[in-house]
């Protein structure tokens, strides 16, 4: 009765049957109920978040082991603790005191053999475990090849042959990236796994290679097979891995597209992690970037850390609802092109952001935001000149003569590898990705589950979003004071640099007309 049938009089014979089987259905909380559950990354921005939510939704979870890497003399556990400290688990603390106490640290390292996870703390994890959420990843778009395969193949491969042991596993669920086909420019991104060009065990053998620091480098242009960054290859050979371990155990691979800040749960605009809307809105913020090749007309492809969580534990319950045993469920989590009538393109979300920067001035404002987005490279080459090399020189010759460390050269420099390498494929391209998957996660919740659990977008307004993405990266990422008085100040200061802006650009086209003027007099007669 689950699947639909395509003939309107079956369908009609059905749907009372179908209702009542829906009564008889778990809700997600009581699936989750005495379930034991291992996440790997739960450090990181999507990691936490999918603990706090399980915890605060799934109330009555038995344990969730969380694998933690010592840093800097810190234990697991201390690390883990301050993790905790976030206000992202206030609410939680709020509504469930000792919720916390359900969730085990053990120490780990993901580019390690075997996940780096002792043999009495595996045996544990394979006696117990029901359901393995991989989240740990690199998500660098500059990470060197070789970190990039240990980090997203090799880690992949230690955690499926650690669940590969597990005794009551019901189900592995690893998180990807929606962005891990990006050589079908131009096609329908369906919810499967596609064919890797490459072989992962060849991938990992290569890494292990006493030479691999000289022999990759030397193939890499070869090895990247049309991916621009290391990040979108390694997790397009790592869903391939992820699905041949299918056969063992039910397999759900997440495809999260870029994930912003939380849009209302556990409240609106938690973001403890830069993304690419964030790094770009602050650098802009500042001054210092003011030339972009994004294409103004090219749909902004993003999803709210919150949704996309909630997907996770639908996914999750609905390999259960549909009792699978094996094989794999792939969903793309994405918001889609527009949201409330408006279709998010880039070319919005300067002009959005140039209003943001208005609103809320940076504490570290160098020059009036400005961003001129341009295809042409040639043009492009021309404004990054004299926008961006022309004003960073002399700003270092301003840092050398006051005595302080030069600085907006290398940063132009490194903008501008970004600019021609990894942005331009995220900016400059559009995405078509199939949702029908994502959508029908939610089609498919109770009536009961709703109210937590609800995916439904349709009261969200896009450029509200881009706001609390906005607002998440001051507070909490770069913890600026947004008090009224603070911004007062800062309002002040971002109109002198308008004004000082104005006048500059004033004078520099009349120095332009002038300079015309006076090569076209010599050539023309009068």
């Amino acid at each position: 009765f689950v699947h639909q049938t395509g003939c309107p009089q079956v369908e009609e014979f059905l749907r009372p049957v179908r209702s009542f089987c829906r009564t008889l259905e778990m809700r997600i909380a009581d699936y989750f109920k005495g379930k034991k559950i291992l996440i790997t990354g739960a450090t990181g921005f999507m990691g936490k978040a999918l603990v706090q939510k399980i915890l605060r939704s799934c109330p009555e979870v038995s344990t969730i082991y969380v694998v933690v890497r010592p840093k800097k003399g810190t234990s697991p556990q201390d690390r883990w603790s301050q993790i905790t400290k976030l206000p992202l688990f206030d609410k939680l603390k709020s509504e469930q005191p000792n919720a916390l106490e359900k969730v085990v640290a053990i120490e780990g390292e993901s580019t390690a053999d075997q996940f780096g996870i002792s043999e009495e703390n595996q045996q544990e994890l394979i006696e117990n475990i029901n359901i393995v959420y991989h989240v740990a990843a690199s998500v660098r778009f500059t990470e060197e090849l070789i970190s990039a395969i240990q980090l997203n193949i090799k880690s992949t491969y230690s955690m499926l042959e650690l669940a590969k042991r597990m005794k009551n596993l019901h189900c592995f669920v690893h998180t990807s990236t929606a962005y891990s086909n990006v050589e079908k420019v131009g096609e329908l991104v369906e919810e499967r796994v596609y064919d890797s060009p490459l072989d992962w065990k060849v991938l990992l053998k290569l890494v292990e290679h006493p030479n691999c620091h000289e022999l990759v480098p030397a193939i890499q242009p070869k090895i990247m097979s049309g991916h621009g960054t290391t990040y979108t290859l390694t997790k397009r050979v790592a869903e391939s891995l992820t699905e041949e371990y299918s056969q063992y155990f039910p397999v759900v691979i997440m495809r999260p597209s870029l994930v912003t800040a939380t849009a209302e749960d556990p409240f609106p605009g938690w973001l403890d992690s830069h993304n690419a809307l964030s790094l770009l809105s602050d650098a802009i913020r500042q001054g210092i970037v003011r030339v972009s090749n994004a294409d103004k007309n090219k749909s902004l492809q993003f999803i709210t850390l919150d949704l996309s969580i909630k997907a996770f534990l639908i996914a999750t319950w609905n390999v259960h609802r549909k009792g699978m045993k094996s094989g794999v469920d792939v969903y793309c989590t994405n918001m889609g092109d527009d949201l409330d009538g408006i279709r998010l393109t880039w070319g919005n979300l300067a002009r959005y952001g140039l209003d943001i920067c208005e609103e809320y001035p940076s504490e570290r404002q160098m020059w009036y935001p400005l961003c001129v987005q341009v295809r042409n490279p040639i043009l492009l080459n021309i404004l990054f000149f004299f926008l961006q090399v022309v004003p960073a020189v002399l700003g270092d010759a301003v840092a050398f003569a006051t005595g302080r460390k030069p600085q907006f050269f290398n940063l132009t420099a490194k903008f501008y590898k970004a600019l021609t390498g990894s942005l331009r494929e995220f900016s400059g391209t559009n995405y078509h990705f199939s949702l029908v998957n994502y959508r029908n996660l939610d089609e498919i919740l109770l009536p009961e589950d709703r109210k937590t659990f609800s995916l439904d977008q349709s009261k969200y307004h896009g450029v509200e979003l881009l706001r609390l993405n906005a607002q998440g990266m001051m507070k909490y990422i770069l913890h600026e004071d947004l008090s009224p008085e603070k911004l007062k100040k800062r309002k002040k200061r971002h109109r002198k640099f308008m004004l000082a802006h104005k006048a500059i650009s004033v004078a520099v086209l009349a120095l332009s007309c002038y300079a015309a003027s006076s090569v076209t007099s010599r050539f023309l007669p009068i």
